[in-house]
């Protein structure tokens, strides 16, 4: 049976708890992928700073210690995300596009429904496959109901006045977990911004080509594990060669990048940003948006 999901606060710790036990998966699997490629390519400084975080992490969970505090949610859950989250354990997309339409119909922007709602109700669901509580079958359609709740939801919103500026958003190679991205991009489109949003598992040669050839303003780069680090630095080294002085401004965000503020900076971004609003606020004030 799904599991069900309990007061708003439930939800909250949920989510709190995931981010937790994501960051102690993303300092294993840096250890054990490939961490040390992403440290290769980090000056002494910076691949110190990153190591003594990852192996810290490391340690204090194989060691069974308590959690260190995880970082804070940049949005707190609504009420409705817990309806969210039971709609999507159930399976029924019926009732969670029900949810986002009434909170629409109360006034409320996309853009927040998917931070208040959406994203915390996402976060329990993670945390359920974790605890082996829901298959990944369970999983992949809880994804594919938020995603298709967001694209009509979407499509109900009111047009932006453009503001001629162009984003482009793209999953590093080797990142298959794009749902955050999307909501960037609907918040980048809300804003008035002219948005190509590529979606997971880009290659950066290809992110690089279409910037280029778009005449991109920002490119948004997403990463949610250590081992996808050197990629994203990568592409962003790449930008920098093949574009030189007309290199569009790179913002980088992802699981990978919002424990460790200083990463943004150690793999060559403008900035780092931890959600989907934070994201179309530093573009436009990188860009004059």
């Amino acid at each position: 049976m799904p599991q069900t999901v309990g007061m708003q606060g439930g939800i909250v710790g949920s989510a709190v708890r995931r981010a937790a036990a994501v960051t102690c998966g993303i300092a294993l699997a840096g250890v054990a992928l490939g961490a040390q490629d992403v440290l290769l390519t980090m000056g002494p400084a910076d691949a110190a700073t990153v190591s003594a975080a990852l192996g810290a992490a490391r340690a204090q969970f194989l060691n069974g210690e308590p959690e260190s505090p995880a970082p804070p949610l940049a949005c707190a859950a609504w009420p409705e995300a817990a309806s969210f989250a039971s709609a999507l354990l159930a399976g029924d997309q019926r009732d969670a596009m029900a949810i986002v339409n009434r909170c629409i119909d109360g006034g409320q922007r996309l853009v927040d429904v998917e931070l208040h709602v959406i994203q915390p109700a996402l976060y329990h669901i993670g945390e359920c496959w974790q605890a082996n509580h829901i298959s990944v079958a369970g999983e992949h359609l809880a994804t594919a109901i938020a995603e298709a709740v967001m694209t009509m939801a979407l499509l109900r919103s009111p047009v932006p006045d453009a503001i001629g500026k162009r984003v482009l958003l793209a999953c590093v190679a080797g990142n298959h977990h794009a749902i955050g991205l999307r909501m960037v991009a609907d918040a980048f489109q809300l804003g008035g911004w002219d948005v190509r949003y590529l979606g997971a598992n880009v290659p950066g040669a290809s992110i690089v080509q279409l910037a280029a050839d778009w005449k991109a303003d920002l490119v948004g780069l997403s990463a949610s594990f250590a081992q996808q680090l050197r990629n994203a630095k990568e592409t962003i080294a790449r930008l920098r060669v093949t574009l030189g002085t007309s290199r569009p401004a790179v913002i980088i965000g992802g699981l990978a990048i919002n424990r460790f503020d200083r990463l943004a900076d150690m793999v060559g971004a403008d900035a780092g940003t931890p959600d989907a609003q934070a994201a179309v606020a530093c573009g436009n004030r990188l860009v004059g948006g």
